[in-house]
This record gives structure tokens, sequence and C-alpha cells, in this order.
């Protein structure tokens, strides 16, 4: 053991090192972040304390420039830093607990999973890109496969699941509608003669 101490006034949930291993941070069930200068010889120095959520830091990650924190709390938000300790975005979208978050390698995307049992992509202004939707309970873990190409996540359904990122980022919403509701719109006795076609393409004609 090179040192133990004390850090937080609540458990300590998850901790992640910056890329270029100077930075530690530790996110903690008292609600804050905190980023720590970590030397070669195991000696840390408080930098600064991210605070700004309302329940149980959950997870924190660091981009992959080593400029940006994100972190992801049971307050069901998501929040932006950059190193100097300043809140750059909140993210709202999940309707409950964040358990996780990682960005991608490329440090455009951040994913993070949630005990609404859905996996959110978004980008770094907090606009959700995707939701997905395949868990059946709580998701609590994802990550992204170092070419970025892949995610994978983790539940308390005890499913892992693996997404393939190239085709989600690609996919046209419209598309993907049509082809979950065009047996729903030429079927049901229910639907108006006039919205049978909305989903009518150039093949059908």
């Amino acid at each position: 053991m090179l040192r133990s101490s004390t850090f937080h006034r609540g458990a300590i949930i998850e901790l992640a090192f910056s890329p270029d291993s100077k930075t530690l941070a530790t996110a903690s069930r008292d609600k804050t972040v905190k980023l720590w200068s970590w030397a070669s010889d195991a000696s840390a120095a408080q930098i600064v304390t991210l605070e700004g959520h309302q329940n149980v830091v959950y997870s924190v990650t660091a981009s992959p420039n080593g400029k940006m924190w994100a972190t992801a709390s049971w307050d069901g938000t998501i929040k932006l830093w950059n190193q100097q300790g300043q809140q750059l975005a909140t993210f709202l979208g999940h309707q409950d607990e964040v358990n996780q978050i990682r960005f991608s390698p490329d440090g455009k995307t951040i994913a993070s999973a949630g005990a609404d049992r859905t996996i959110k992509l978004w980008n770094l202004q907090g606009e959700q890109l995707f939701t997905l939707e395949r868990h059946t309970a709580r998701v609590w873990s994802v990550d992204f496969s170092p070419d970025g190409k892949t995610l994978i996540s983790g539940g308390e359904d005890r499913h892992i699941i693996l997404w393939d990122l190239e085709s989600i980022l690609k996919l046209d919403y419209l598309d993907y509608a049509c082809n979950w509701l065009q047996d729903y719109l030429k079927t049901n006795p229910h639907v108006p003669q006039g919205d049978r076609n909305l989903c009518r393409t150039k093949s059908d004609d």
C-alpha cells in the first residue's frame, strides 16, 4: 500500500484517472466529486471540488484529451466540467438514477446507463442523440470499444448487450419509426384510411 487517506464525508463510489495520470477524481455519496493532483510518489493534493449534484455521484470519467470531466448522479442528471471545476453543461433526459457514464474514444459522445432501463448517447452540448432500449431492468454499466464502433452495456436483467454504433449513428429516424409502425398502420382496423400510407415508400409503388 502506497498511501491511504480520507477524502470525503461519504463513501467513495468511483475513481478515475485523467489520461496523463496526473489528476485523480473521486465520486462520493456526499454528492461531490473531488479532483486531486496525483504525484508519482502517490501523494495527493486537492485541486477543486465539483459541487452541484443533489444526490449521490455514482460515476465520474475524464475526456480523452483530459480537458473535461463528466459526472453522473442518482439525481438523474449528468454534468460536464472543465479542469478548473466550472460546470459547462447539465444533461437532462433520464427518468431515474444515472449509474455510469463514459466518453467515446474521440471525445465527442457521452454514453450513460440509467435506472430507467435505457442507455443514452449525448453530444457535449447536452443534447440527446439516441436512446437505446433493450434492457428490461436497471442498466448498471456502459462502455465504448477502443475503436469507438461498439458500445457495450450490462444490466440488472443479467444481460450484456453489444450495440453497433456505426449503424445506430447513421440511423434515419423516419425509416426506423416506419419499420416499427408499417404493419400496424396497414392492419389495424382503427387506423383511418388516410393514415395507412404514412410509411409508404417508393418500393411500394
